[in-house]
């Protein structure tokens, strides 16, 4: 996210009705460690996926769709019979209604079309299940929520004369299937703080309603006879099909929240199976029936599913997901884990394939990683920022992490992860070079365990070079000085921990940026959380930290109460949950004027503007949710012109640990121009015996460096852009210059060769 500096950047015009409907994703290709072009590169990631089928596009096939908790995040693919393949069409995004928490896909009033449900806490406000009515018209598949005509847009069930909602907790994810073969679709789940399974049966069929309506009673509160440990993933069965299960031994409370449960057939006798998860498990528990349609009863179980070498071994809660993935007519069984934060968040999506018949069902584990594994997934939380690492003219690519999931411990293994652009001026292509860049995984995996890297670029000494500030979970930065000298390939020292005792409390997400104009890069850094002002009322989202030192000797004071620091900078508040945001600014000049973005925990990105040079200014809200886009929470973002024709791009980062691009609507001066090259001054005369001048193109104010290439200062000076700035350079020796030029935010190099 942070500082693209040292290609140009050109100011930019805005074309607000451009990509109306939202900015296009674009598939940019992305390269693993081991030269292989992945196929779902830029997807964005996953940690916590539930499967579902459902035709997209009308052709009659079914197509996946990938729901993430994290984030709740909906990751459509539509089914190519040609290649066989999925390819991913984020264009369908838009077709759906927001959904959290979970969501299954089933068709419940027969019309051919899947209908939505899904969890209602986090939407409705109440624990119960929501839905959405499937039909097709003219913009494809579009979504009604089901009213029952009660006092909340849910699920009811009769109770005596009157009717409540049909409770689960939102962490849990039902069964729901036709269960006793009537043709409707009934309801299995686990009641708020009960142990054994609630059969909700839909009752359409027996009283003669229409089919596109719903009715349910609370038919059975032992669903199978079994019970489940309030305290372990461990099961009791009944001994006989007439009772329920009791504990083998006592327990001071019911049961823990965490179940998810699936319906289906597993060893074709034609009655309904389960498979349960449970928040304390790292497989599942498959349950057999051997009772019958109209009295289940669940007689013996596998403890960890499927069983042999291809058992489970996942951390942690999974839930298990049937669809035909191959398209052989049988249905397979996906599982991936749905406990946010702390389950394992790479090679999360374990596909078994049933191998077998109808009548003798066998699955397979076929892999780990069925499509995520062609994803390029750094864990969690990223945060990229384009930057020219090797300084060949073209943007590259860093990415800070939250990090992978080490099972059994409280900690991630977070890193910067470097990309570089080895596709061509017209078309980027990012290739992973260093998964450990500059070895920060030694921070994240010490006894202080940093994670959440943020990096940002910037010349922070003056001396031509660019060097690094990366934030990180704990609110403080490491400052990485770049010795390498301008126009040279990044060479770093050691980091240095914490930067100037410099703190924005938690989560720190710096941008480096003359915003005062005095010719020293200041940082401005978001945080997870709003700030308040001295008398503890909310007064914004970013901390700004003046450069207060010297163009070549930064200092800051970390006191963010004192001016001309401040913790309100702008005066701006970004919405988050409560006072949690995770703001992470992104500057960019618009036009004569700057516009700042940033991201949220929404997975929002606000366009803000009214930007001056005085820190307690007071911004303005531009555009609250600029370009829609579909990532989910803590959305971050950079900027820069990748395949030079004159409109920007821009990367995002996201709780799932992944990396997405898209084209945006911002312009630059004309489309033939190539921003990457195009310096903002020109050298005359070019090569010299004596005198250089140079000539700039652009009204503003500069920083003009002078610098032998092996890295030694000759001059810097201030100046505005109406002016020709004359150097005399006869007794300067014979060799290749560098002309650094800055105006605060972006910066330029041009070599001058001095006869």
């Amino acid at each position: 996210m942070r500082a693209k500096v040292l290609a140009v950047i050109l100011p930019v015009f805005w074309i607000p009705c451009l990509f109306s409907q939202g900015l296009p994703w674009i598939p940019i290709p992305v390269i693993d460690g081991a030269g292989r072009v992945l196929r779902h590169g830029a997807v964005g990631g996953a940690d916590n996926l539930q499967v579902n089928t459902i035709d997209l596009d009308g052709d009659g096939v079914q197509d996946m769709v990938l729901f993430d908790r994290a984030g709740d995040v909906l990751l459509p693919f539509r089914y190519d019979p040609a290649s066989r393949d999925y390819v991913f069409s984020p264009q369908y995004r838009a077709n759906f209604p927001r959904l959290k928490d979970w969501t299954l896909f089933r068709d419940f009033n027969g019309d051919g079309i899947a209908d939505l449900f899904a969890s209602s806490f986090n939407t409705e406000g109440i624990p119960g299940i929501e839905l959405y009515r499937g039909s097709r018209g003219q913009a494809g598949l579009e979504f009604e929520k089901f009213d029952m005509g009660k006092s909340f847009k849910v699920l009811f069930f009769s109770l005596g004369n009157n009717s409540t909602q049909i409770p689960i907790d939102f962490t849990d994810i039902p069964a729901i299937e036709d269960l006793d073969g009537d043709g409707d679709l009934d309801i299995l789940l686990f009641e708020p703080g009960n142990n054994r399974v609630s059969l909700f049966k839909n009752i359409v069929k027996e009283r003669a309603f229409p089919k596109d309506s719903l009715a349910f009673v609370l038919a059975d509160r032992c669903f199978g006879g079994f019970v489940e440990s309030g305290f372990t993933a461990e099961i009791t069965l009944s001994g006989s099909p007439d009772s329920c299960a009791s504990f083998r031994n006592s327990i001071p409370v019911l049961r823990h929240s965490g179940s998810t449960l699936l319906s289906h057939d597993l060893n074709g006798n034609g009655l309904p199976d389960l498979l349960v998860g449970d928040l304390t498990n790292n497989g599942l528990i498959a349950l057999f029936n051997g009772g019958s349609l109209e009295r289940p009863y669940m007689k013996s179980q596998q403890t960890n599913w499927p069983g042999s070498a291809d058992s489970l071994d996942l951390a942690t809660f999974l839930a298990a997901f049937f669809a035909d993935v191959d398209y052989d007519g049988l249905q397979d069984i996906l599982v991936a884990p749905n406990q946010r934060s702390i389950s394992e968040n790479i090679n999360n999506l374990w596909y078994y394939r049933n191998t077998g018949t109808p009548s003798a069902p066998k699955y397979q584990r076929i892999t780990r990683s069925f499509i995520v594994g062609e994803m390029m997934d750094l864990g969690s939380a990223t945060d990229p920022c384009f930057v020219d690492f090797n300084q060949d003219g073209k943007m590259d690519l860093l990415v800070g992490t939250e990090g992978f999931f080490i099972r059994g411990t409280n900690l991630r293994d977070a890193r910067l992860v470097l990309f570089e652009n080895v596709g061509t001026e017209n078309a980027p292509a990012f290739a992973l070079v260093d998964s450990n860049y500059l070895g920060f995984n030694d921070f994240a995996l010490s006894a202080d365990a940093h994670h959440s890297f943020t990096p940002a670029f910037g010349d922070i000494d003056n001396d031509g070079d660019l060097d690094m500030l990366v934030g990180e979970n704990q609110g403080q930065f490491f400052f990485c000085e770049n010795i390498a000298g301008a126009g040279n390939p990044f060479h770093f020292n050691k980091p240095v921990y914490p930067y100037q005792e410099l703190s924005a409390k938690s989560y720190s997400s710096p941008f480096l940026i003359d915003l005062n104009g005095d010719g020293r890069l200041d940082i401005v850094s978001g945080s997870r959380l709003n700030t308040n002002d001295l008398s503890g009322k909310a007064c914004g989202s970013f901390y700004y930290f003046q450069n207060q030192g010297s163009p070549e000797e930064a200092a800051f004071d970390p006191d963010y109460f004192k001016a001309p620091n401040t913790n309100c900078l702008g005066n701006i508040i970004v919405n988050g949950i409560s006072s949690k945001v995770y703001s992470c600014p992104e500057f960019y000049r618009h036009q004569e004027s700057l516009n700042l973005f940033t991201g949220n925990i929404f997975g929002e990105i606000k366009r803000i503007g009214g930007i001056t040079k005085e820190p307690d200014a007071t911004y303005e809200m531009l555009n609250a949710h600029y370009g829609v886009m579909k990532e989910g929470e803590r959305i971050t973002l950079s900027l820069a012109d990748i395949d030079s024709d004159g409109v920007l791009e821009m990367v995002t980062g996201n709780a799932r640990g992944g990396i997405s691009f898209y084209k945006t609507d911002l312009l630059g001066p004309t489309s033939s121009e190539n921003p990457l090259r195009q310096s903002s001054f020109t050298v005359i005369p070019n090569p010299s015996v004596g005198s250089l001048s140079i000539h700039f193109r652009e009204e503003a104010e500069y920083t003009v460096q002078i610098f032998q290439a092996s890295g030694k200062s000759m001059t810097t000076t201030r100046s505005r852009s109406s002016n020709i700035e004359v150097y005399e350079a006869q007794r300067w020796s014979p060799g290749v210059y560098l002309i650094a030029i800055s105006d605060g935010l972006h910066r330029w190099v041009e070599k001058w060769i001095k006869l």
